[in-house]
């Protein structure tokens, strides 16, 4: 879960700062989650976990047919083990790709509703505050 989290963070920053060690990092990172990935009895935190850094590297580099299905396919993985916290971050961060890189404020309102949604499921009272406060405009 931490490389997940950690990898996330490191892609995310990479595209603020474009600082190469971030972008390394996120690499190793990667790696690490792909070959766990492989093994048969893998955890399903870390097969949607790598389904989402794929949809966002994906992102990145232009692929947004491939960004979306594995978006798609890492909240079904999600949401079959119900992981509602996970699937809360996975569609948070696809409201981020449709508004950025769709450019499709209904899509990314749509996923934003589901971000909050399975935030309260979860009972993460503050994480649903900051999604409200930091989409504020978006959710109007």
């Amino acid at each position: 879960v931490d490389a997940v989290i950690s990898g996330l963070s490191c892609l995310i920053m990479h595209g603020i700062t474009r600082k190469t060690e971030y972008k390394r990092e996120f690499k190793r990172l990667y790696g690490l989650l792909s070959n766990w990935a492989k093994v048969k009895e893998a955890s399903p935190v870390i097969r949607y976990g790598k389904l989402l850094l794929d949809a966002e590297s994906s992102s990145i580099k232009g692929r947004i047919t491939s960004a979306e299905t594995n978006f798609e396919q890492a909240m079904e993985l999600a949401l079959k083990y119900k992981h509602v916290h996970d699937a809360s971050l996975i569609a948070e961060r696809w409201a981020v790709f449709a508004l950025n890189c769709l450019q499709d404020e209904a899509q990314a309102k749509e996923r934003l509703d589901q971000a909050l949604l399975y935030s309260k499921k979860w009972g993460a009272v503050a994480r649903t505050e900051n999604l409200e406060t930091r989409f504020a405009s978006l959710l109007e």
